[in-house]
């Protein structure tokens, strides 16, 4: 017994541990929540203050905001709660008290009134703010507005919170009230210059929203004052209409609208029929219409409206006669007293589905909805043909002639033999629009195909040394029953690694035991060639001294832009003359007679006046100065280049004309000429010559004649 009595001991020892570090706990939270939930102070217009919470990282982690204070409405004074979360769990509301301590912002303008106009606080204020809703009122009671003169009015601004603002500002009443009413609808510019007699002086009216019949009051601002006008509108005028008489179908519901659709008014009419049409029975009826406006002035006009007895939806087969379709529509007998189908044969033009048929009626058109349907096979008759064996003709080759109300698609029914020679009968099938469909036996007869396939675009082939040929390269085979056939080329000759030419042999078969060959050549030259695919300009007749601008055009071509030479001469070229000019800067006299020409400046110059022109993104450069073989490098990135060089590539320095500018001789020499570099060979270079064409020049008199004329070069990227 004393031993157990000695085990209990430390079981309530630590019991009472725990229960004192219990009740700590929820000690702790009570106050920790109750200090977190004390009620805020907030000044109408501003966010709640939650410092308390979201300044501290330890309290931010036990306590959760959950309402949006962002948006937490304070724009009125009062208690407001929102919600808290603790511990993740434990859910309390926080008071928070909105006042309002500010007075409002209260601006306001002088204003002057014609005589009796009425007033109210608000037409003084220019500008009024506050967080919360604000009441005006005048602090020694309304002014007096019938009486003419200059006074002192003091307005009060009062908000939620009892703040109050007084401003004080004048009045002034005029001596004149507004003249006579207007008449409604009359003219902005004479109700101006009515309120320019009124006025103390010149201003802008605002007349936006001023009403049909009543008074109206306008105002305008200048300066720091506000104007207001009293002025009224009277309606004295009847309305004016035009009335129409009616052909209806049985049921119709008839408007005011329906019977005097056309009204002229200032404004706004309604529209009353006195003596209404019983448009559930048929028979002609006399009606009377009254117009009332908002001046109550009355107008009465009058119509007829005959109410038919017919069917305004029917469903007809397509190509029916009139007969059917107005039997359809009128009943028994096939017609009515006072209408009648617009058009002849009216079917011949509907499509199948809902089409609209106008009736011509006594008074006007009577609209009936005609749905059109096909419900009859197509009727044709068939043909023999004879066709190439192997090939299977169109379906409608075998009609001689079909009929229908809608567009008909011919079929075979089954499989065609194919490749027999001879005679077969064959099942083709009609069918139109709507589904119908009819069928007829036909005869095909087969002929033996004896006619041999096409070959096109067969010829000899020259390519580089170790440069594969694209043997295909525009070649086609084509037979007239079996239309484009595959073309096999025997190119087992060939070795592209040898110099030396080779024969290769194309062949297509029909398939019909008709086969067409035909050889060609393969040349595998014993040096390189790169060449541009650039096509020349000649510069002869046009412009026989124009080389430079006929150059610039080639290349601009082959980049895909559209200008001619003379264009780029007459439009954008620099112009200067003998005595005076600089080549280097201008074209020096004229291309299309006896001028002399221009250096690379000048042509790169002109080129990107063109470019800038059209919005181009590209720009001609002036690569002056490398060597001629160095142009190469630009030809295998597939850009031509613009050079300088002499006439048939001719060595000869000699000058024909020399200047001095700015201190500086300038010369010319006799057989100057510019093309473009197009490609290159092992043994010369390929231009475009302005003067003989697409031609090949050899590397000594090509470089020869690039250093007489200073190594000039540009190209367009």
């Amino acid at each position: 017994m004393e031993h157990r009595s000695n085990i209990k001991k430390p079981i309530i020892t630590v019991s009472f541990i725990l229960a004192g570090i219990l009740a700590s706990l929820l000690i702790f939270a009570a106050v920790f929540v109750d200090k977190c939930c004390r009620t805020l102070i907030c000044e109408a217009g501003d966010t709640p203050d939650f410092s308390h919470i979201t300044e501290n990282g330890f309290v931010s982690s036990l306590c959760k905001i959950k309402t949006d204070i962002k948006s937490f409405p304070t724009d009125h004074v009062g208690t407001k709660k929102a919600e808290l979360c603790f511990f993740g769990f434990y859910k309390k509301e926080i008071k928070i008290t909105v006042s309002d301590t500010k007075a409002p912002v209260l601006s306001l303008s002088d204003l002057w009134i014609t005589n009796g106009c009425p007033l109210s606080p608000e037409d003084f204020v220019k500008e009024l703010s506050d967080s919360t809703a604000v009441v005006l009122s005048f602090e020694e009671g309304a002014p007096v507005s019938n009486k003419s003169g200059s006074f002192s009015v003091l307005i009060c601004a009062t908000d939620e919170g009892g703040n109050t603002t007084t401003e004080k500002c004048t009045l002034t009443v005029s001596e004149n009230r507004s003249t006579a009413p207007f008449e409604s609808g009359t003219d902005e510019d004479i109700i101006k210059h009515h309120l320019d007699f009124l006025s103390p002086e010149a201003l802008n009216y605002d007349l936006e929203g001023i009403p049909n019949v009543g008074k109206a009051y306008i105002k305008a601002k200048k300066d720091n004052t506000a104007y207001i006008f009293e002025i009224e509108f009277i309606d004295t005028v009847p309305p004016r209409g035009k009335a129409v008489s009616l052909d209806i179908p049985l049921g119709t519901v008839i408007e005011g609208k329906d019977l005097v659709p056309i009204i002229d008014d200032s404004t706004n009419v309604s529209i009353d029929i006195v003596s209404p049409p019983d448009c559930k029975k048929a028979g002609e009826y006399n009606t009377e219409v009254i117009l009332t406006d908002e001046g109550k002035n009355q107008s009465k006009y009058f119509s007829t409206v005959y109410v038919h007895d017919i069917n305004t939806d029917v469903t007809v087969e397509a190509k029916s006669n009139n007969d059917i379709l107005a039997s359809l529509i009128f009943g028994e007998g096939g017609e009515r007293e006072g209408l009648r189908i617009m058009h002849e044969n009216a079917t011949d033009d509907m499509v199948i589905g809902e089409n609209t048929l106008s009736l011509w009626g006594s008074y006007s058109k009577l609209p009936v909805t005609v749905n059109v349907i096909d419900t009859v096979a197509p009727v044709f008759y068939s043909k023999t043909v004879h066709v190439p064996e192997g090939s299977i003709p169109p379906a409608i080759d075998l009609v001689s002639s079909y009929y229908d109300s809608s567009s008909v698609a011919f079929s075979f029914k089954g499989d065609i033999p194919k490749g027999a020679v001879g005679s077969c009968t064959v099942t083709l099938v009609a069918t139109d629009t709507s589904g119908n469909s009819s069928s007829k036996n036909a005869q095909i007869v087969f002929v033996a195909d004896r006619e041999k396939p096409y070959l096109e675009g067969v010829r000899d082939i020259t390519v580089n040394l170790g440069e594969e040929p694209d043997y295909f390269d525009g070649i086609q085979g084509f037979d007239t029953v079996k239309g484009p056939l595959k073309v096999n080329c025997d190119d087992s000759q060939v070795d592209v690694s040898t110099p030396g030419t080779y024969k290769i042999l194309y062949s297509v078969d029909d398939g019909n035991g008709n086969i067409t060959s035909e050889h060609a050549y393969v040349t595998v030259l014993a040096y390189k060639k790169v060449c541009l695919d650039v096509e020349n300009i000649m510069q002869f007749p046009l412009l026989p001294c124009g080389c430079e601008a006929v150059s610039l055009a080639i290349v601009l071509k082959y980049e895909g832009l559209d200008i001619e030479p003379e264009a780029l001469y007459t439009d954008y070229m620099p112009k200067g003359d003998y005595v005076n000019g600089n080549p280097w800067k201008e074209y020096i006299g004229d291309p299309f007679t006896e001028g002399m020409g221009c250096y690379a400046p000048c042509l790169c110059e002109t080129g990107n006046s063109y470019l800038e022109n059209i919005g181009s993104k590209k720009k001609v450069y002036d690569i002056s100065g490398l060597d001629i073989q160095e142009c190469k490098r630009y030809i295998d990135r597939k850009i031509p280049v613009i050079i300088w060089g002499t006439m048939w590539m001719l060595d000869d320095d000699s000058l024909c004309w020399t200047n001095v500018v700015d201190g500086e001789t300038v010369v010319w020499h006799s057989v100057s000429h510019c093309l473009v570099l197009i490609g290159y060979t092992d043994t010369g270079y390929i231009f475009c010559d302005p003067m003989r064409g697409i031609v090949e020049y050899t590397q000594e008199e090509t470089e020869r004649a690039f250093e007489i004329n200073f190594r000039q070069a540009c190209i367009v990227e």
